[in-house]
């Protein structure tokens, strides 16, 4: 009878004391973790010609951020060309990427590349917008003269062009005496640069007696007094 009571005892002390650890700790494993459901990244903005490229934060209330632009930090965004803005979470406490499938995020804007359980973002934005020619005085163009050869080409820092005469010279030929040309300038935009947003008769050429084109184009008529 006394063995039979020891062992009641020790039963009771055990069961005492697993009852004591469970209260002090009720989750022996640790917290557990939920996962991200802002897939929607805020606070990155599409890139725009001649803006700053610079880095910036990101704050949620499931995780932190910053938004990078590699080797464009402190720089300006260039005119048609297309940037990937690279961003690092970190997931806040009581908070995992774990769950999260591929390209699962998303920017506005922007095209996303992430892997499964990310911590890195890709986010891809379309070009960037060209900008309005700039250089208005059309170089390279010589006053037709008696015997001299006409300019077919032109080239600038923001375009380049080509040139036909009327009356037509033939290749070969000169300019002939006593006679009044019309050059058509029609210019090709370089990359970054655009005749979209250009009011007409913007462009000058020096020595012409008038010079005419239409808004947002890039040809351009220039008149000359008679040889």
């Amino acid at each position: 009878m006394k063995h039979a009571k020891t062992g009641t005892l020790k039963a009771l002390l055990a069961l005492l004391l697993t009852a004591l650890l469970l209260t002090a700790c009720p989750n022996p494993a640790g917290p557990t973790e939920t996962t991200v459901t802002l897939l929607d990244i805020p606070g990155v903005t599409a890139p725009v010609t001649g803006a700053e490229a610079a880095n910036s934060a990101i704050d949620t209330e499931q995780y932190t951020g910053t938004v990078s632009w590699g080797t464009l930090v402190s720089r300006s965004f260039e005119a048609s060309t297309e940037y990937t803005a690279i961003i690092e979470l970190t997931a806040k406490e009581g908070y995992t990427f774990k769950g999260i499938t591929a390209d699962s995020f998303s920017v506005a804007g922007a095209t996303i590349t992430n892997k499964a359980n990310p911590g890195t973002v890709l986010a891809s934005f379309p070009a960037t917008a060209a900008v309005p020619i700039s250089t208005l005085a059309i170089p390279g163009i010589t006053v037709p003269a008696f015997g001299a050869s006409p300019v077919r080409a032109i080239d600038a820092d923001q375009y380049s062009g080509t040139i036909t005469w009327s009356p037509e010279v033939p290749e070969g030929d000169s300019f002939a005496a006593s006679t009044v040309y019309t050059a058509t300038i029609t210019l090709t935009a370089k990359t970054g640069y655009t005749t979209t947003g250009m009011a007409a008769d913007s462009f000058t050429v020096a020595g012409s007696s008038s010079v005419s084109h239409a808004a947002n184009s890039g040809v351009i008529t220039a008149e000359f007094a008679a040889t």
